[in-house]
């Protein structure tokens, strides 16, 4: 351990005063964060993963003391990462001080060949977060024991068989989706990953002007059905054309926009409406202790050529005051407060676009 003496210097009235400090030794980053590995170990150490996702148990003897180990896996000779995850995570045996073990799964259609450490990363309360592949070279690396493994390579992207979607013509005022489907087959390793997307030479984004990814909803991810919802683009008018691409659990893909498309087109909402010219109440209704006749409101409906209205809120209040009611035809009656004095009804109309100014007439009942 090394002692480092400081001088510090100031000036006080005028005089250079010099004093030696002893600084304490502070340890090594490096040092609390050691790491060797002493071994490593595959079992099985050959796996044929032409059929489906093959597993294998890595076993690594190290530095004991981590919560855990990871492990970069590639080819040795290509770089490449063929695991699923491509990074494995082994985690402290019970029992076995400095012995790591964990699963890793081979995707079907790996390049066959040698598999071994790329990297290993691992931390504890010492060493947060430490990488430890910059400790050992590639080679260092490449000298543990690799994982062998053999069958038959994925080198084709997946096919897209087929598009079930609608092809015609759709009012997007307020959007809306088309239901979708996809058939897709990949050789090995099987689709990850497909999505369905629309674009129109007019529309105003970029690239597409929808897009959906799709889950699958039968079959297998080697010959499966992908099923999802494409937003319809809302307020448009255009010519819209399918764009399908699917990738595999090796990242090849493969896209078609040759499986036809739709049209969109866009309606005015209709106007609010406006056509209640008069409330009509009844002139003079006194009934003794509530006991006249029930209060009969009528009103004019929309007249030609003007926005039709699909219902009317009718709000009485003073001597006629009730709860406001819905009605869709143009009169409403209802009890009195028993109570004579100043009744008023306003009439309001509504439909689908909103609603007109309230219209109110007023009588003594």
């Amino acid at each position: 351990m090394r002692m480092r003496t400081l001088t510090l210097r100031a000036f006080v009235t005028g005089a250079l005063i010099a004093a030696a400090v002893v600084v304490a030794p502070v340890p090594s980053a490096q040092a609390a964060c050691t790491f060797s590995i002493s071994s490593v170990a595959w079992s099985p150490a050959t796996v044929d993963d032409t059929a489906t996702d093959t597993s294998t148990t890595l076993t690594m003897k190290a530095t004991a003391g981590f919560p855990y180990v990871t492990v970069q896996l590639d080819d040795l000779a290509s770089n490449t990462h063929v695991f699923d995850p491509a990074y494995a995570r082994l985690t402290p045996v019970t029992g076995q001080a400095g012995t790591y073990r964990g699963t890793v799964t081979v995707v079907p259609g790996a390049t066959p060949g040698s598999y071994g450490l790329r990297g290993v990363t691992t931390a504890n309360s010492q060493c947060f977060l430490a990488t430890y592949s910059g400790s050992y070279s590639a080679a260092q690396l490449a000298a543990f024991p690799a994982l062998s493994v053999t069958g038959a390579q994925d080198a084709q992207a997946p096919v897209i068989a087929s598009l079930t979607a609608g092809t015609g013509t759709y009012d997007a005022t307020r959007g809306g989706s088309i239901p979708v489907s996809v058939r897709v087959s990949d050789d090995l390793s099987g689709a990850s990953a497909v999505t369905v997307g629309a674009y129109a030479p007019n529309a105003n984004v970029t690239p597409y002007g929808t897009s959906v990814t799709l889950t699958r909803s039968s079959g297998t991810a080697r010959d499966g059905v992908w099923s999802g919802s494409l937003p319809l683009p809302g307020g448009t008018q255009d010519t819209w054309t399918y764009s399908v691409s699917a990738i595999d659990r090796y990242g090849r893909g493969t896209q078609r926009s040759d499986l036809g498309g739709f049209s969109t087109f866009t309606t005015a909402p209709p106007p609010k409406p406006t056509g209640i010219k008069a409330v009509s109440l009844p002139a003079v209704n006194i009934g003794i202790g509530g006991s006249g006749p029930a209060v009969k409101v009528t009103w004019n409906q929309s007249t030609s050529g003007q926005p039709v209205a699909a219902s009317w809120l009718v709000t009485p209040t003073g001597s006629c005051a009730r709860s406001a009611v819905v009605v869709t035809e143009p009169t409403a009656s209802f009890g009195r407060t028993g109570s004579m004095g100043l009744c008023t009804v306003s009439v309001v109309a509504r439909n689908a676009a909103g609603s007109s100014t309230g219209v109110s007439a007023t009588a003594v009942l």
